[in-house]
């Protein structure tokens, strides 16, 4: 990720989600890995691009500019952020990662009204040129996808 800055405390990921730039807190993101072949699964949500196979572990891939409502067609290709969600490694598909920024503290959502279930936008951050939505990905995800056990 170019402009890694060396700071200690919490940092903020920043990355694009088809035009729009959006950032999560980094201590989210297990790992980033390149766009990689993924196997579909029928009659699966549209946001879900299928299962990735990441050293043994098989990931379900979800593309977060149609989880998020910010396109209707699935990216081509992109990068994605491995998060755990509910004790399961989950992946989220990005158009490109931007750089890392210091955490900043946030301002609160509320004007935030784009439909996103409630939890999903902690906060407003600012990432160096911008401020952006900061997402919470695991409550992305158990919004989502249906794991075991959750109503």
């Amino acid at each position: 990720v170019s402009g890694a800055e060396d700071v200690s405390g919490p940092q903020l990921l920043a990355f694009m989600v088809g035009e729009r730039q959006f950032g999560c807190p980094l201590s989210d993101v297990r790992e980033i890995i390149p766009h990689r072949l993924t196997s579909r699964l029928p009659g699966a949500p549209e946001h879900v691009i299928g299962l990735l196979n990441l050293r043994g572990t098989l990931l379900t891939v979800l593309d977060l500019g149609v989880a998020l409502g910010v396109r209707d067609v699935l990216a081509p290709q992109g990068q994605v952020l491995v998060i755990e969600a509910e004790g399961r490694l989950v992946g989220c598909r990005v158009d490109e990662v931007r750089r890392v920024h210091p955490l900043p503290e946030l301002l609160s959502p509320t004007h935030i009204g784009n439909g996103m279930p409630p939890g999903i936008v902690i906060g407003i951050g600012d990432a160096g040129d911008t401020m952006v939505a900061v997402l919470d990905l695991p409550v992305l995800v158990r919004h989502t996808l249906l794991f075991p056990g959750e109503s």
